[in-house]
């Protein structure tokens, strides 16, 4: 009779995949399976996929858009940066020009003090637009807008290019706010000015007188040395007894016929310096009383 063990007999584990009921090479591919369902990449639906194109291409788009806009930004500010810099440039420039000017002036009324002679008048300017015009053959006017009245006999210019030229001088002015100035041009039939050779004036003063439409004649009886070796383009100078500022150009020759010089005849002209039917903005000139001769250079008398 056999005596029993003293201890109890442990039960014998068993394979996961036996209790599943499936052997254990079948349970480890239904692992490998199980892993390359979870891993492998979805395949995208079409129309997500072309939503997701043009996100995308919204966003390269727009940045693309903000890049050239900055670029052109920055292009931009060059530009008035360079336009900024030359605008100074022209302004030192103006300036010294200006300072200059100045000195001469000074320099001019230095001498007239010394010889008792009283200042040059001074001269305000009032700038005007061109409103209507009457040019014909029996008058050649404008109506010039201005922010004040004028006196009537107030010399009027013009740009051009570089300077001025004279271009008439005011018989009427309203008096309204914004006035209003009529201007006879130097073509009129009866305008007449005073005007000098430019390249030797000492030669004598000429009359300018106006024969209607655009076109000037010149009276040299007065002094026939006048018409002295003429040349092409000879321009003609306001003279000091004119109602203009002295040795503003006015008009210049043109010659009708071939040959370098003009005689005596019908073979020259006298053109304006500006087209009198392009006037768009002229400058009325209103003179300053000049100042008299200073007090104590009177008593002094004359230098010795």
């Amino acid at each position: 009779m056999g005596r029993e063990s003293g201890y109890s007999r442990r039960p014998v584990a068993r394979h996961s995949g036996a209790i599943l009921g499936i052997h254990s090479s079948e349970f480890v591919l239904l692992v490998i399976a199980i892993l390359v369902y979870l891993w492998s990449p979805a395949v995208p639906d079409a129309g997500l996929l072309q939503t997701r194109l043009r996100i995308q291409a919204s966003i390269l788009a727009g940045k693309f858009s903000f890049l050239s806009g900055l670029l052109t930004t920055r292009a931009e500010l060059e530009k008035t940066r360079i336009e900024r810099d030359s605008a100074r440039i022209d302004l030192d420039l103006a300036r010294a020009e200006l300072r200059a000017q100045s000195l001469q002036v000074l320099e001019n009324d230095a001498l007239r003090s010394l010889f008792l002679l009283p200042r040059r008048p001074g001269y305000r300017y009032v700038h005007g637009e061109v409103v209507g015009t009457s040019i014909g053959h029996t008058e050649a006017r404008v109506d010039v807008q201005l922010a004040e009245a004028v006196p009537a006999g107030s010399a009027v210019i013009a740009p051009v290019l570089s300077e001025w030229t004279a271009v008439g001088r005011v018989v009427r002015s309203a008096g309204t706010r914004p006035a209003i100035a009529q201007v006879m041009l130097l073509s009129d039939p009866r305008s007449r000015v005073g005007v000098v050779r430019s390249d030797t004036p000492a030669l004598g003063v000429a009359l300018l007188v106006g024969a209607g439409m655009e076109r000037l004649m010149l009276d040299f009886a007065m002094h026939p040395q006048f018409m002295k070796s003429l040349s092409p383009n000879l321009r003609l100078l306001t003279s000091p007894e004119s109602r203009f500022l002295p040795g503003l150009p006015a008009a210049y020759m043109v010659s009708r016929a071939d040959g370098s010089a003009f005689t005596v005849d019908e073979s020259f002209s006298p053109v304006p310096l500006r087209a009198y039917n392009d006037l768009r903005f002229v400058v009325v000139l209103i003179v300053e009383p000049a100042e008299p001769a200073p007090a104590d250079a009177q008593r002094a008398g004359p230098p010795r």
